[in-house]
């Protein structure tokens, strides 16, 4: 089961995916696929509604991400970039960078390795 940690700093949301959450960290392997990609989808809607248009997509809990699971983090960059927002990811495994350089999704979204660095990118 996919869960979602969030947490605010300095007025941007880390949106932190894993498969366990335990009090306010995520932990645990977890593939972002066809079974649960729509609660990424509903997490960023939530915090777009709530008027919180910087987020950041931590990644490094995610082992894999199918068709639909890209087509979700897509989705969430246009969501966010239609309301005037900005998408970062953070930490992708080498198997999931691969994926988001081959299909040019990482030419879009920019992608940070240290959290300090893609804090400061907005």
């Amino acid at each position: 089961m996919l869960e979602i940690q969030k947490e605010v700093k300095n007025n941007i949301v880390l949106l932190s995916l894993g498969a366990n959450k335990s009090g306010s960290t995520v932990s645990g392997e977890v593939e972002l696929d066809v079974d649960n990609n729509y609660l990424l989808i509903e997490a960023v809607e939530e915090e777009l509604s709530k008027g919180h248009n910087k987020l950041i997509l931590q990644l490094k809990n995610v082992s894999y991400v199918d068709s639909s699971g890209l087509g979700a983090i897509f989705d969430s960059y246009k969501q966010v970039v239609e309301k005037d927002g900005q998408l970062r990811i953070l930490n992708p495994n080498i198997d999931v960078k691969r994926v988001l350089d081959i299909t040019k999704i990482s030419k879009k979204i920019d992608i940070y390795n240290n959290e300090e660095e893609a804090l400061k990118s907005f």
